[in-house]
């Protein structure tokens, strides 16, 4: 994978981009925790990829976060399959809260996992300092939902669709 760059949005997006938005990422999106080792950063994570790259420099516009180029000559070489190379948008920190928070009152697959993940700009920030037991135990625990609510095939926890 080519490393990305970060930009920030350029275009202020409309109720009209925001529904369409969260039908793509209901459809293609992946909502996660990212973990870190040193237990001081948990931030949510929102994730789409394409072959074709237009639709998410189109959300890249209008949300800010990263676009890369992702090879796939590994499936192809190791595996023998057929696999096109795709684009990963990826938006994370706080404009992956401002995207879950527009996105929100529109999503339907995702909503649960996007409330999951807001759950952490509630918590406290840290200053330098490290994470009590029980602060560490409720991050991991909101990682732990997101992973359960992003298992492929499950659909129970989206009682909308």
């Amino acid at each position: 994978m080519s490393r990305g760059i970060r930009n920030d949005p350029v275009i202020e997006p409309t109720e009209m981009d925001k529904s369409y938005a969260a039908g793509f990422m209901d459809g293609e999106g992946s909502i996660t925790i990212a973990a870190p080792n040193n237990q001081r950063g948990w931030y949510p994570k929102v994730q789409i990829s394409q072959v074709d790259p237009a639709p998410l420099v189109w959300l890249q516009q209008r949300w800010g976060g990263s676009l890369h180029a992702v090879r796939r000559t590994y499936l192809r070489e190791k595996h023998g399959q057929k696999a096109s190379d795709i684009w990963l948008w990826q938006v994370s920190t706080q404009m992956c809260v401002r995207f879950l928070d527009d996105l929100l009152p529109f999503l339907r697959v995702k909503k649960p996992a996007a409330e999951n993940a807001l759950l952490l700009r509630n918590l406290p920030r840290l200053g330098g300092g490290s994470l009590g037991d029980d602060e560490i135990e409720w991050r991991q625990m909101i990682a732990e939902e997101a992973k359960r609510l992003n298992a492929k095939g499950d659909y129970r926890h989206s009682p909308e669709v």
